[in-house]
């Protein structure tokens, strides 16, 4: 996310062809997420700029006849969320009802 789309997808491609097999984990967020960062506070505060927004596996696997992916999890489905202070487990029930919001940040599997 915070590449810009071309040298990223650029990244993985080299990856993919120089190594003979592997994998590539990764979270992401949507192209609404990039759009969005000036809500995140995180973000904000280390002064970052997200760029590269990617919204489903067809746009990764695209980047090489290779890639396959694997795992696609939203960040509100992550282990330990009911863990969380009350408030933001109310947050993370709604979030995951939303579509858009549900996407807006992923972690990618992918195997080559």
């Amino acid at each position: 996310m915070y590449l810009e789309e071309l040298p990223g997808r650029e990244l993985f491609r080299a990856i993919v062809e120089r190594f003979p097999s592997g994998q590539l984990i990764f979270d992401s967020v949507s192209r609404f997420g990039v759009r969005m960062q000036r809500f995140n506070r995180g973000v904000a505060r280390v002064k970052a700029q997200m760029h590269w927004g990617i919204d489903g596996v067809a746009e990764l696997e695209s980047i090489s006849p290779r890639l396959r992916c694997i795992t696609v999890m939203s960040a509100f489905d992550l282990p330990g969320c009911t863990d969380l202070k009350p408030r933001y487990r109310l947050m993370v029930k709604l979030m995951r009802h939303i579509p858009r919001m549900r996407k807006l940040a992923i972690f990618y599997k992918l195997e080559f």
